[in-house]
């Protein structure tokens, strides 16, 4: 599991969504398909490839970057962080390199 789950919140929709912070043991197991399920298409398909090419070797390493990949583009999407969960705000900041403005 990952160390811990943080809550992003779209500003105007508030839609909530979890995103785990730290090594991704779904992906590490079921591949592409939490990113699937996540809605999270481009990394889906990026996944898939990148295993099929690989024997499922890339699997193994996109296991550790995965949730980071996911909080930045929840974050690109315009979500912002709005509980840490066992971090305060400002460490999942620094965890995901977001550098304060």
């Amino acid at each position: 599991m990952a160390y811990t789950t943080a809550t992003f919140t779209h500003p105007i929709t508030q839609i909530e969504k979890k995103c785990p912070i730290g090594f991704s043991w779904t992906t590490l197991f079921f591949n592409f398909f939490p990113a699937l399920l996540r809605g999270n298409w481009k990394d889906a398909l990026l996944i898939l490839i990148l295993s099929i090419t690989t024997y499922n070797f890339a699997g193994f390493i996109i296991s550790f970057v995965y949730n980071k990949r996911y909080a930045l583009s929840l974050i690109e999407q315009g979500y912002i962080i709005t509980d840490g969960g066992k971090l305060s705000i400002e460490a999942i900041k620094a965890r995901l390199g977001i550098v304060p403005s």
